[in-house]
């Protein structure tokens, strides 16, 4: 696919790298910096566009890869989709359901691929818990531990719109904690209420360094999430079932290798045994989908939907941190 990619910091830089990785090739890029746009340029063999206008007018271009601040994902969407350019933009698709549901419809009408970069459900632990979960090898989800931490290199990243609460709501939710709703979403099925609370502790920065969750499912499992971008890296999601309890344990799953620990231990068991996995690259392998669906026609695994699913949580989340209550989640349709 001949790609135009907005947004063009690390992470930017790592998705148009998978997807030349996967043949595909950066036709030209766009940052409001020009020195971004140069080096970028320069590193990929592009041409930069000197405006967002430039890039989505270039006949050239067939799909965009949106990696720029969170609170300009829904806007840019819809723009790309207009424009008649597939698209892929990162997690979160939106920090609010109608803004959401804005690029939703702009696809739709525009009948073009909208996918969202919700790539950790794919890891192959997190694939191998939901077999588990079909096989019912667990019995009935009653309790899910989920933890996303890490300690961010310096109070650098921390600037521009990373340290803006309006655009980084909730502390660690809209960096790392998005990933892990939608993997519970992706294991369970959809929420139903949620209750948090967030706390800024430490000076230095505007971001909150504690974020608790506990979301309730339709099915009726509670789940805790707890995240923060300030302690060592974890990532641990443990499912506890009648039958037996599996969790993947790995900071690795924060890479793009994805997670090689999973455990199993049965009801009556008083350790766990390690399943072995092979390692995927979920990154590669969600840019691979992106491309068939546009050629196809088909509808992404994390669609526009998934991402919306998983604004609503934050939306309620947010909600519940101001009133101080469980919020009920919007029904957004996800499972329809």
């Amino acid at each position: 696919m001949r790609l135009g990619s907005i947004g063009l910091g690390r992470w930017g830089t790592q998705l148009a790298s998978t997807a030349v990785q996967c043949e595909s090739t950066i036709e030209t890029c766009f940052s409001p910096s020009r020195e971004s746009r140069d080096a970028f340029a320069t590193n990929f063999d592009c041409t930069p566009s000197d405006s967002l206008e430039d890039l989505l007018s270039n006949p050239n271009v067939e799909g965009v890869l949106i990696a720029s601040p969170n609170a300009t994902h829904p806007d840019i969407a819809c723009r790309a989709a207009e424009a008649g350019k597939h698209v892929f933009v990162e997690k979160p698709l939106a920090l609010s359901v109608p803004a959401a549901q804005s690029a939703i419809a702009a696809a739709n009408e525009a009948h073009v691929v909208l996918q969202t970069g919700h790539s950790r459900r794919r890891v192959a632990a997190m694939r191998r818990l939901k077999d588990m979960i079909d096989d019912d090898e667990l019995g009935q989800i009653l309790q899910v531990e989920a933890t996303t931490t890490r300690a961010t290199p310096s109070l650098e990243w921390f600037k521009g719109w990373r340290h803006d609460p309006e655009q980084a709501p909730l502390g660690g939710m809209t960096a790392i904690g998005v990933h892990m709703v939608d993997n519970l979403h992706y294991l369970l099925g959809p929420s139903v209420s949620v209750f948090a609370r967030t706390k800024k502790l430490l000076p230095g920065h505007g971001l909150d360094d504690a974020t608790v969750l506990v979301i309730e499912f339709r099915d009726g499992a509670l789940a805790y999430l707890g995240v923060s971008l300030r302690v060592a890296p974890t990532f641990v999601l443990k499912l506890m079932g009648t039958s037996g309890s599996a969790w993947t344990n790995d900071p690795r799953t924060l890479k793009a290798g994805g997670s090689s620990q999973l455990w199993r231990q049965g009801v009556n068991e008083a350790d766990g045994t390690e399943i072995p996995v092979n390692l995927v690259d979920p990154l590669e392998e969600q840019f691979r989908e992106f491309v068939a669906c546009a050629r196809t026609g088909a509808e992404p695994e994390t669609g526009g939907r998934t991402g919306l699913a998983v604004t609503a949580v934050m939306e309620a989340a947010l909600e519940s941190t101001r009133s101080g209550r469980a919020v009920p989640v919007a029904d957004v349709g996800q499972w329809d």
